[in-house]
């Protein structure tokens, strides 16, 4: 791949005669080759390599790797014909594969993890004419990599200006030897009756207890539709709407309403055309509020048929479990696809360090909303620049939410409150009451709360 930025040869740094950001001194060490492509450009000497050296020199004490210090870096530019649109990542995992096989320990930040300044005028990299003039949009990924055996470590930066420059920049430096965490297994969840949520876009994936109650025998009849209205545990539920939408050719339209009797059981006729029930809804009292709850068709699916032919469509009330399992697949991270609650977790760098693992704990407060007594939920986060997830299909009911930043087999405490206005206070426990879309009867294949966001901050 002649010229291109990932086009590896025999152009070679030996690290060990790198200077040491934060203090300008040199260790001992064997040599270490980086791989650097052949189309790129050493920076002999100037302000680009003094000014860079000073900034990882600050992104190391960030890591705690060291003291500020005046070292210049080794920087290098892919620019003009040697610069590839898109090529970045292919570079930095060339880096990043030559330096795993030197025995380094290869790890990278993106900007919002980054706490040093780039733009700090006391750097001058965005400034006119400067030595390097970065801009907002550049790619800025940082990066460690540290060889326990040989006691190194490395820091370096990648600037990939494509939208500015079009230019490719990487500046690497020697840092104060520091040996990498030893990793620490997360605690075992004490609580028999808590899941450990594997994955947090459906919390209850895999999860037993879903199931389809049993429904009498029906024949359709033609010009009508019909059929019952259960809960999970077969119960049948009176007071249930069911519409039922009807077109015909040329985009004509019209809809019928059909309600269940105390038996659960519902039939209308139903207007010339295509048809099929579209909407439909359960209303159920819990702590005080009305939910909305749709129902789910017992078959899986609403099925469309011809109004001549008639149809039996049997409908079950769930608070959790999968709405819409065509689009669901294409978008898992929509609580809306979902007939459980949402809660969306929300945290910052700056409020939360890099680093460890979230924890978030949902603890039911009284039976849930289908009356069955929960299960208290534990969900797990990768914590790496902020958050910001959504736990979906959560069983709807109260919950308390706790939260705690698991990091080197330490548990810190992280406070939370609710998203919605900015003077919240935070708390070390915070109700989450799920509340209900406003209509009194929704889309079958779509959940009926509305999601609750909540913030986390120490």
């Amino acid at each position: 791949m002649r010229g291109s930025v990932v086009a590896l040869a025999a152009v070679a740094v030996a690290v060990a005669t790198l200077p040491m950001a934060g203090t300008g001194a040199v260790p001992q060490g064997g040599a270490v080759r980086l791989p650097i492509p052949a189309s790129a450009k050493a920076v002999e000497a100037g302000a680009a390599r003094e000014t860079l050296g000073r900034l990882l020199a600050g992104w190391a004490a960030e890591r705690e790797l060291g003291g500020a210090g005046e070292g210049p870096a080794e920087v290098y530019t892919w620019a003009g014909a040697a610069y590839k649109p898109g090529r970045a990542a292919a570079a930095r995992a060339a880096l990043q594969r030559g330096l795993a096989a030197a025995g380094y320990q290869y790890q990278e930040f993106h900007r919002e993890e980054v706490r040093v300044n780039p733009f700090d005028e006391s750097f001058g990299l965005g400034e006119d004419g400067g030595p390097l003039h970065i801009t907002f949009w550049d790619q800025q990924t940082y990066w460690v990599a540290t060889n326990p055996q040989k006691r190194e470590t490395l820091v370096g930066v990648w600037f990939d200006q494509e939208t500015t420059e079009k230019r490719l920049v990487l500046a690497t430096a020697r840092a104060a030897f520091k040996a990498p965490p030893k990793e620490v297994p997360l605690p075992n969840v004490a609580d028999p009756n808590a899941l450990l949520v594997r994955d947090p876009n459906d919390a209850m994936r895999g999860a037993p207890g879903l199931k389809t109650p049993a429904f009498a025998k029906l024949v359709p009849k033609p010009g009508r539709v019909r059929g019952y209205v259960k809960d999970a545990a077969g119960k049948p539920l009176p007071g249930a709407r069911v519409l039922v939408e009807s077109s015909l050719a040329g985009g004509f339209a019209t809809s019928v309403t059909a309600k269940t009797d105390q038996n659960g059981y519902y039939e209308a006729a139903v207007p010339q055309g295509s048809c099929r029930v579209s909407m439909s809804g359960y209303p159920v009292r819990y702590n005080g509020r009305t939910y909305a709850m749709p129902l789910h068709p017992a078959d899986g699916e609403c099925d469309y048929f011809a109004s001549g032919k008639g149809h039996v469509e049997n409908l079950v009330l769930r608070s959790w479990g999968v709405a819409d399992p065509l689009h669901v697949e294409e978008d898992p991270k929509y609580s809306g696809y979902y007939y459980g609650g949402a809660v969306r977790v929300i945290w910052r760098v700056d409020d939360i360090g890099p680093g460890g693992t979230v924890e978030v704990t949902l603890t039911p407060q009284g039976p849930l909303l289908d009356g069955s007594k929960g299960r208290t939920l534990v969900f797990r986060l990768p914590n790496k620049h902020g958050g910001d997830i959504n736990l979906n299909d959560i069983p709807v009911g109260r919950y308390a939410l706790t939260a705690r930043l698991l990091d080197g087999g330490e548990a810190t405490p992280i406070r939370a409150r609710r998203a919605r206005g900015e003077d919240a206070a935070l708390a070390d426990r915070l109700t989450v009451d799920f509340e209900a879309k406003s209509t009194a009867q929704v889309f079958s294949n779509t959940g009926g709360i509305e999601r609750f966001d909540v913030v986390l901050k120490f």
